[in-house]
């Protein structure tokens, strides 16, 4: 019992072998981390993106009741006055754009951009009147 008390008491280090297995192990883990935050992070940008579009849209048909047209937003934009719109509270995207094509089938157009490339589009939401739907087209490219 003396000469194990005296063998812990003496060696106060690590083997290298123990060092080694240690860095390897927080590698391991550091790398499985880094691929599936990763997934998630995109999965977050989409979901932000879809429910601000849902809120520029749900805007839009408000603006309509009032002034009878809606409003358009050519060039990308971080705030709509009129439609009470901010991207302030956004995580990933910085700006958008509205379109607006009322007479060819009743679609209105709101294109995302992110915080890297504001002038270029990384999400695009499609809204159909006449069916009051949906639809998302998604640049995986610009969303990192």
């Amino acid at each position: 019992m003396k000469k194990i008390i005296n063998f812990i008491t003496k060696n106060k280090a690590f083997t290298l072998t123990e060092m080694v297995v240690t860095i390897a192990v927080i590698i391991t883990l550091a790398v499985v981390w880094a691929f599936y935050g990763r997934g998630h992070v995109k999965y977050a940008m989409m979901n932000e993106g879809r429910l601000f579009i849902e809120k520029i849209v749900a805007q839009e048909r408000e603006y309509f009741n009032e002034h009878g047209n809606f409003k358009t937003e050519s060039n990308y934009t971080p705030y709509s006055k009129d439609l009470y719109i901010d991207t302030k509270e956004n995580k990933y995207f910085s700006a958008f754009k509205i379109e607006n094509n009322t007479s060819e089938g009743g679609k209105i157009i709101v294109s995302l951009s992110s915080f890297s490339d504001n002038n270029s589009e990384a999400m695009k939401g499609v809204y159909y009147i006449k069916d009051s739907t949906f639809s998302y087209t998604e640049n995986i490219n610009k969303l990192q």
